[in-house]
């Protein structure tokens, strides 16, 4: 596999990891009700589930930059031979 496949690559799962990211980002922003969905199943408060939420969201964006993000830059910045 050349850098260029790989660049491809890292790039395309930046975006679809990004548009996870979005649709994370408005489920924590509609999480009153999302919860009200959740809560047959879900045996805690409004607080623990945005908190959960929340938690999920900033380890999957933690993920997604050291793992996407930060090995695309790097290909980026290696000169091709």
């Amino acid at each position: 596999m050349n850098t260029s496949t790989l660049k491809k690559f890292l790039w395309n799962c930046i975006l679809i990891n990004a548009a996870v990211l979005g649709v994370m980002f408005i489920i924590l922003m509609a999480s009153d009700y999302v919860y009200k969905i959740h809560s047959l199943w879900f045996k805690g408060s409004s607080v623990q589930f945005k908190n959960m939420l929340y938690s999920l969201l900033s380890y999957y964006k933690l993920a997604f930059f050291f793992f996407n993000v930060v090995p695309y830059i790097a290909l980026r910045m290696m000169k091709e031979d």
